[in-house]
């Protein structure tokens, strides 16, 4: 992965914040890793743009209310995708 992939401040933090989670997370979590200061539209603008450019994958859906914000509608997982330096 080139630094130039991710361009905002945002996106480093919520893909630092997504290699945690091997098996995925959710925005929600995402955001209680982050801290208290940071709005669900945030984190979940830098996901977008990170799912373009390859570096986030959706994994899923889960109902489990620990792992969303509130609701009853499903909260969606993502993974970060680690890219290995090709070896010269």
């Amino acid at each position: 992965m080139t630094a130039s992939q991710l361009n905002t401040p945002a996106q480093r933090r919520v893909y630092r914040q997504l290699l945690k989670y091997p098996d995925g997370a959710t925005p929600y979590e995402v955001r209680k890793g982050l801290g208290g200061n940071v709005h669900n539209g945030t984190v979940q603008n830098a996901i977008r743009q990170l799912c373009r450019k390859g570096l986030v994958k959706h994994v899923g859906s889960c109902l489990d209310p620990e792992r969303k914000a509130h609701g009853s509608e499903p909260a969606e997982v993502y993974c970060a995708v680690e890219l290995m330096a090709e070896a010269v």
